[in-house]
C-alpha cells in the first residue's frame, strides 16, 4: 500500500509540555502554566498512516488556541486559528503534507496571557523500505546510551523508517567477563536480538580489558583503556563472542582508534591481541567479520606499524574514522588512507567508514537551525563521498542526542526522539537510492556527482555545486535533501538528488574494485615483546630500548589445529645499530604441545634518542608471517632501572609556572609551597571554562640550568577535592631554543588511590604536529628551555571546572 507515515515528536503518545506566559501577561498571569498534551494513533508511536490525525488537549481553562505547521525553512504551512476549546481536544490532519520536516507550534491564550510553546519536530516520510540496505549504517551505541526498553522500541522503529539498515553498538570486556571465565552478557545481548529481530545487520566495538588480564600491572583498573597482556585470555574472549552473540552480531571491531586515547599501548600490543582475538573469534565462526580498530581521522604510523606486523590476514574489513570536510573526504582517502592501504597489501579489502558526524553548534543568540541544516547537508554528503571512495557501509554517528563533553551535539535524532533536518535527509537518501549500487562519480573543485543504479534501471545522482541539467538532465528535475523539489537549475553548496537518469555521463571515475574476502585461518599465532620493557600511555609508538647492551625479542608461537609443524623457523632481523646475534633459531613443538617461543637477541650500539627497528619472520611449510617493533634508544641505566626510574633520583628543582590556556578556558595555578622565593613542591592547576570550543590548558616553566644534564622526569599527579580530574590524558611538552615543541611520551599508571605516577624519558620525545619548527634529529637535551603538563580537548560547557594537583616533579640523571 502506498501511503505516508507522520513521525510526530517523541514518537510517543501522550506527550505533556508546559507553555510559559509571553510579556504581554500580567505579572501574575506569567506565573501560570498551562498544559497542552499531543496524542496520536493507538500503538503509541506517533507514526501516521494517510486518515492518522494529530489530537491536541489543552488546559480546562484555556479558552483560545493557534497551531501552526512549519517546514525546514520557517515558512508556515499549516495554520488553525480562533477556535473554542470548550468542546476539549482539537484533531487535524497531517497526512497531506507532503514529505519533509516539520515543527508544530501552538498557542493557547487564558484570560490576558498568551501562553506558546514550540513542539518538537515531526517528519512526514513515504513508506518504510520492506528490507534496509546495509549500506547505510547509524551509529546508535544502543547497550550504552540506548535507555530502557521502551526507548530502545522507539529507536529501532525510527531507524527503519529512517531505512538503516546496520547499526552500531558498544561492548565493554570488562563488564561481560568480570571475572575469568565466566561471561554476562546482560543489556548486550538484549540488545542484539532486539536490533536482529529487526532485520538490521549489527556491528559492535570494546576498547577496555579486565584488570585480571594484566596480571603483571597491580594497579590496573578493569575498564580502562589498556591493553590485555594475557593474548590467550584474548583469543578465549573472542571464542566466546562467537559462541555467545555470533548468531545476532556479525561484525566486531577489535579497539577504537588505536592511534589515539582510547589506546594505551603499542602498535605491537595492538598486533598480538588483533590476531589472538581473531584466533578465538574465526575458531568458533570463520564467517564473522573482523574489523581492524578504526583509526581516529588520519591512520598514520601508528598504523603503518600494526600494518607492519603482517597483520592483514587476521582482519576481514579495513576502518576508518572521518570528522573532517566531506568535500575533502576523497583527498583525504587519496593521501592518507590508499597509500598504506597499499604498501600493507590491504588494498583489496572491504572498507567500512564506522564513524563520521557533525555535531552541532549554536550560534552567538543559541540557535541551532543553521547547524541543524548544516548537519543535514553533511550527512547527504558524507555517505556520497564515502561510497566514491570505495566504502562498503557507512555509518553516521550519531542516532539519539549525545552531548560529548559540553562541545559537540551530536544526534540526527533529539534526546525525546523527535527528528532533527538530518533525520529527514537520510530518510529520502535511503529511498531514493534503494536497490542502486554505486556507479560511479565525478568530482571537479567544489561540484561533485555520485551516481547509484544501472543501465537496466536508471541513475540517480547525488550532487551539489554543479548545474542540474550537467547532472544528467533528468526530466523530473531535481529534489532537495528534504525531498522538495527544487526551482531553477542555479545550485549551491547543500546536496540535490536528481532522479530518473538514463545514461551516464561519458567522463566518470569508477568505484574500486573490492570484494568480500573470507579470511582463511592462520596456522599460526605470533606474539612477541621485548623483554623488560615497560610501556604506558597512549601515542606511543616507540619502544624504549637501551642504547648499549643486549635487547631480547622474545617470540610467542601458538600452533592451531589442524596444524601438524613439529617447528617453526625464526629468522631474526633489525634495523641500523642494532646487530642480531641470533639471526635463524628454530622454534619446536614437543610432542602434544601447541605453544612454542624463540628469543632473537640483539646487541645495541645506537645513540640515546636515535630510532629503529627489530622483527622476526616466522615460516612454517608453505605458510609465514612476521612481527615487526619500532624502538628508541635511551640512557641504559634508566632502561635497567624496573619498577621506577628513581632509584637515583636528582634533587627536586624549583620552577616558576604560569598559567596558560586557550582562549575558551580560565585557568589558575596554585603553589603548594614557596622556598627561598621560588615556588617549589607541589601546583594545583584549575581551569573553567568560559566558552564553548576545544580547550588546553598548559602551564608552562623555565627549565633551570642545573637540569641540562637530566635524562628524564618523574611527577605525580592527583584530583584536587571537590574538583573533576581531567577526562583527557596529561601531557608533557618541551619548548627547545628555536621554539620548536615537543611531545614527551608520559608512562602512566593509575594508582589504587585514584592517583597516577608519570615517567618521561627525554629521548623519546617527538616533534608535535602543531610545531612550526620542524626537527629531524633527536631532540638535543641542552636546548630545551621550558617545560609544560596539561592536557588538550575534550572542551567542556561554559562554567565547568577541571582541576588536577602536580607532586614530586623529580629529574633523572644519566651516567
Amino acid at each position: 500500500m502506498n501511503f505516508k507515515a507522520v513521525i510526530i515528536a517523541a514518537l510517543v503518545s501522550g506527550l505533556v509540555f508546559g507553555v510559559s506566559a509571553e510579556e504581554d501577561g500580567s505579572p501574575g498571569d506569567r506565573s501560570e502554566r498551562a498544559a497542552v498534551a499531543i496524542s496520536g494513533d493507538a500503538d503509541g508511536t506517533f507514526v501516521f498512516q494517510k486518515a492518522a490525525s494529530i489530537v491536541i488537549t489543552p488546559a480546562q481553562d484555556a479558552q483560545l488556541l493557534v497551531a501552526t505547521i512549519s517546514d525546514v525553512d520557517g515558512n508556515e504551512v499549516r495554520r488553525f486559528e480562533s477556535f473554542p476549546l470548550t468542546r476539549g481536544a482539537f484533531a487535524f490532519k497531517v497526512a497531506d503534507l507532503p514529505s519533509g520536516y516539520y515543527t508544530l507550534t501552538v498557542s493557547a491564550r487564558r484570560g490576558k496571557a498568551t501562553f506558546r510553546a514550540q513542539v518538537k519536530s515531526f517528519a512526514v516520510l513515504e513508506a518504510p523500505l520492506s528490507k534496509s540496505e546495509y549500506r547505510f549504517g547509524i551509529d546508535a551505541a544502543l547497550s550504552w546510551y540506548g535507555g530502557s526498553d521502551q526507548d530502545l522500541s522507539r529507536a529501532i522503529y525510527a531507524m527503519r523508517m529512517a531505512g538503516v539498515g546496520a547499526v552500531r553498538d558498544r561492548l565493554s570486556w570488562s563488564k561481560v567477563e568480570p571475572k575469568q571465565g565466566s561471561y554476562t552478557w546482560g543489556r548486550f545481548a538484549e540488545v542484539a536480538k532486539l536490533v536482529d529481530a529487526a532485520g538490521m545487520d549489527q556491528v559492535t566495538v570494546f576498547h577496555d580489558s579486565p584488570a585480571w588480564s594484566r596480571p603483571s600491572d597491580p594497579a590496573s583498573v578493569s575498564g580502562d583503556r589498556k591493553p590485555s597482556l594475557d593474548n590467550a585470555a584474548v583469543r578465549a574472549f573472542g571464542q566466546a563472542f562467537a559462541r555467545d552473540m555470533g548468531r545476532y552480531v556479525h561484525a566486531i571491531e577489535y579497539w577504537n582508534e588505536q592511534n589515539g586515547d582510547f589506546f594505551s599501548g603499542t602498535p605491537l600490543q595492538y598486533a598480538n591481541g588483533l590476531r589472538a582475538f581473531g584466533a578465538g573469534l574465526w575458531s568458533v565462526n570463520p564467517t564473522l567479520k573482523l574489523l581492524v580498530g578504526a583509526a581516529s581521522n588520519a591512520p598514520g604510523k601508528f598504523a603503518e606499524q600494526i600494518y607492519l606486523n603482517d597483520v592483514g590476514a587476521w582482519f576481514s574489513v579495513r576502518n576508518q574514522h572521518y570528522y573532517g570536510d566531506p568535500d575533502l573526504f576523497l583527498t583525504f582517502q587519496s593521501k592518507e588512507v590508499a597509500p598504506l592501504d597499499k604498501v600493507a597489501g590491504i588494498d583489496s579489502k572491504p572498507a567500512w567508514l564506522t564513524e563520521a558526524g557533525y555535531g552541532l553548534k549554536p550560534d552567538g543568540n543559541g540557535d541551532r537551525r543553521a547547524s541543524e541544516r548544516a548537519q543535514a547537508a553533511h550527512l547527504v554528503k558524507t555517505y556520497a563521498t564515502a561510497f566514491a571512495a570505495g566504502y562498503e557501509r557507512v555509518f553516521y554517528f550519531f542516532l539519539r542526542e549525545l552531548v560529548e563533553e559540553g562541545r559537540n551535539n551530536w544526534g540526527i535524532l533529539n534526546s525525546d526522539f523527535s527528528p532533527r533536518p538530518a533525520y529527514v535527509a537520510l530518510a529520502n537518501l535511503t529511498r531514493a537510492l534503494n536497490g542502486k549500487p554505486f556507479a560511479g562519480y565525478s568530482s571537479k573543485g567544489s561540484s561533485f556527482s555520485a551516481y547509484f543504479g544501472s543501465a537496466d534501471g536508471g541513475y540517480v545522482a547525488v550532487a551539489w555545486g554543479t548545474p542540474i541539467d550537467e547532472v544528467g538532465g533528468a526530466q523530473g528535475g531535481a529534489l532537495d535533501m528534504f525531498g522538495r523539489r527544487v526551482v531553477g537549475g542555479a545550485v549551491g553548496s547543500e546536496p540535490f538528488l536528481v532522479k530518473d537518469i538514463k545514461k551516464l555521463p561519458s567522463s566518470l571515475t569508477l568505484p574500486d574494485s573490492r570484494s568480500a574476502i573470507t579470511p582463511k585461518l592462520s596456522p599460526i599465532v605470533i606474539e612477541s615483546e621485548i623483554a623488560g620493557a615497560r610501556v604506558a600511555g597512549a601515542h606511543v609508538t616507540e619502544i624504549p630500548i637501551p642504547a648499549t647492551g643486549g635487547v631480547e625479542f622474545k617470540i610467542g608461537l601458538t600452533k592451531l589445529a589442524p596444524a601438524k609443524f613439529g617447528s617453526a623457523r625464526v629468522s631474526c632481523g633489525a634495523g641500523p645499530g642494532l646487530s642480531a646475534a641470533t639471526p635463524d633459531l628454530d622454534a619446536q613443538f614437543p610432542s602434544g604441545a601447541s605453544s612454542s617461543f624463540a628469543i632473537c637477541k640483539y646487541t645495541s650500539e645506537l645513540k640515546v634518542g636515535a630510532r629503529s627497528y627489530v622483527e622476526a619472520t616466522v615460516s612454517a611449510g608453505a605458510w609465514s608471517g612476521k612481527t615487526y617493533a619500532s624502538v628508541v634508544a635511551i640512557p641504559s641505566n634508566v632502561a635497567r632501572r624496573g619498577a621506577s626510574l628513581l632509584q637515583s633520583p636528582a634533587p627536586q628543582f624549583c620552577f616558576e609556572w604560569s598559567a596558560r590556556s586557550s582562549p575558551v578556558v580560565q585557568s589558575t595555578v596554585e603553589v603548594g609551597a614557596v622556598t627561598v622565593g621560588k615556588k617549589c613542591g607541589s601546583i594545583s592547576v584549575t581551569s573553567r571554562v568560559v566558552s564553548p570550543g576545544d580547550g588546553w590548558v598548559f602551564p608552562i616553566a623555565d627549565m633551570p640550568p642545573s637540569a641540562a644534564n637530566l635524562v628524564g622526569l618523574e611527577f605525580e599527579s592527583s584530583p584536587v577535592q571537590g574538583q573533576p580530574y581531567p577526562r583527557k590524558p596529561l601531557m608533557m611538552q618541551l619548548v627547545d631554543s628555536k621554539g620548536g615543541i615537543w611531545v614527551l611520551p608520559l608512562d602512566t599508571v593509575r594508582q589504587q588511590d585514584g592517583s597516577f605516577t608519570h615517567e618521561a624519558t627525554f629521548a623519546r620525545a617527538m616533534v608535535a604536529p602543531w610545531s612550526k619548527v620542524k626537527s629531524n634529529k633527536p631532540l638535543d637535551t641542552a636546548s630545551i628551555k621550558q617545560i609544560s603538563i596539561g592536557y588538550a580537548g575534550g572542551g567542556t560547557k561554559p562554567g565547568d571546572v577541571v582541576a588536577f594537583k602536580v607532586t614530586g616533579l623529580r629529574g633523572v640523571e644519566g651516567r
